[in-house]
């Protein structure tokens, strides 16, 4: 179970064994984040129900990807501005 502190949780993916015995990668199509708890509760509910054995969950989040990529377009902008700028002295009137 992986389940790393950084960055708001984008999408939840759960590992499940079925009865026939094939292994898939699911992703949650409501939940993005979860806790022990629920995932005590997602393997009783799916045992339960017959569908297989939850054998494991991963959540991803935002990670330096997406933060370097907002860097980047926040440099650029910044650079749009200022050429934008150069000779109004400062003043745009879009901001």
């Amino acid at each position: 179970m992986k389940n790393t502190p950084q960055g708001r949780a984008i999408k939840l993916t759960l590992t499940v064994k079925r009865p026939s015995g094939n292994v898939e990668t699911i992703v949650h199509p409501t939940l993005t984040n979860i806790s022990p708890a629920q995932f005590a509760k997602i393997q009783r509910d799916t045992r339960a129900a017959g569908r297989g054995e939850v054998l494991s969950y991963e959540v991803e989040r935002e990670g330096n990807e997406v933060s370097a990529l907002n860097a980047e377009n926040a440099r650029k902008a910044k650079q749009h501005d200022n050429i934008y700028n150069e000779g109004a002295g400062g003043f745009n009137p879009h901001r």
